[in-house]
């Protein structure tokens, strides 16, 4: 996202403020030797030099990059550079990042940092972004249209354990809540749960926070081959694209060290046809006030014969 906004030119600095007519000081505030443009704070100002020097990231010659765009293809060449140490070629979007971090945190707070600081950060950054990117395959995100979605309950294969999960929420206001239900091959079931949630902000951060209640429960129980069936499929889109859903990393986050846990675990979007039962004890939160958590063996004897039905296939 902020290499998009240089490559835009929509970052605030004086150049570009002034081009869409907002007073502006033209000349860096932080070295005083040239006017503020993007590539002035992320390349020729002191402050920002000195963080190019100290990672041993060359610059480019004079006259050989002019604009924001030439400068930003030069240093995105310099990462297939095998000349540049590895741990520092990769964590170059990062140093330009916290270059710019650097900048505002010396404009307006008065205390930038030196360049080793912002060099420990971004290599620190790069590295885990490359981690949560690089993991092992144990984790398989399915989502698929509506269209392709399946209207029976299916057994899973033998060896696999299969959840089915549903969150409820109504408002920000109001208590939600999570249900899961697991079966094995031949479609008996072996746990079920219900837990009472606080409020959340908004319909996919419950169902997020229920994806890692389920996901807790199962490592909890050493469930350790599961497929995990879900209705929320803009939760699922979150957890398989990180980047697409930055604003919830604090839980996509946990999300990843608990799938480090399983030995096989999937994710796949279900229909509302195929996950009766685990809404039916979810909507007990929020349509009946049934706030107790409780995990129990077995299934619920209420739902004994949608239960029936659905492993006769």
């Amino acid at each position: 996202m902020f290499m998009w906004r240089v490559l835009s030119g929509a970052i605030a600095v004086a150049e570009c403020l002034r081009a869409h007519g907002m007073q502006a000081i033209q000349i860096c505030q932080i070295c005083k030797n040239g006017n503020e443009s993007i590539v002035h704070v992320l390349v020729e100002c002191d402050m920002a030099k000195q963080v190019w020097q100290r990672a041993k990231i060359p610059l480019p010659q004079h006259g050989v990059a002019k604009t924001t765009a030439d400068y930003m293809k030069y240093f995105l060449g310099l990462m297939g550079k095998a000349t540049i140490p590895g741990k520092y070629k990769q964590a170059i979007t990062w140093l330009l990042w916290g270059i710019w971090k650097q900048r505002n945190a010396k404009m307006y707070a008065g205390n930038g940092g030196d360049a080793d600081i912002v060099i420990a950060q971004a290599l620190e950054e790069a590295e885990e972004w490359k981690r949560v990117n690089s993991l092992e395959k144990v984790t398989e995100v399915q989502r698929v249209s509506g269209f392709g979605l399946e209207n029976k309950w299916r057994r899973p294969p033998a060896g696999v354990l299969k959840c089915n999960i549903n969150s409820s929420w109504v408002n920000s206001s109001r208590m939600c809540g999570g249900s899961w239900i697991v079966r094995d091959h031949r479609g008996e079931v072996k746990f079920h749960a219900r837990d009472a949630f606080l409020p959340a902000q908004n319909r996919i951060v419950a169902e997020l926070r229920c994806v890692l209640w389920v996901m807790q429960s199962l490592l909890d129980l050493r469930i350790l081959d599961v497929e995990i069936w879900s209705e929320s499929g803009a939760a699922l889109e979150a957890l398989n694209n990180l980047r697409d859903w930055s604003r919830f990393r604090s839980y996509l986050d946990r999300f990843y060290k608990l799938k480090l846990h399983f030995h096989q675990l999937k994710l796949t979007q279900s229909s509302s046809k195929t996950n009766v039962v685990a809404w039916k004890i979810v909507s007990s939160i929020t349509m009946e006030g049934r706030l107790h958590s409780y995990l129990a063996t077995g299934g619920p004897t209420w739902l004994s014969s949608i239960i029936d039905q659905e492993s006769r296939g």
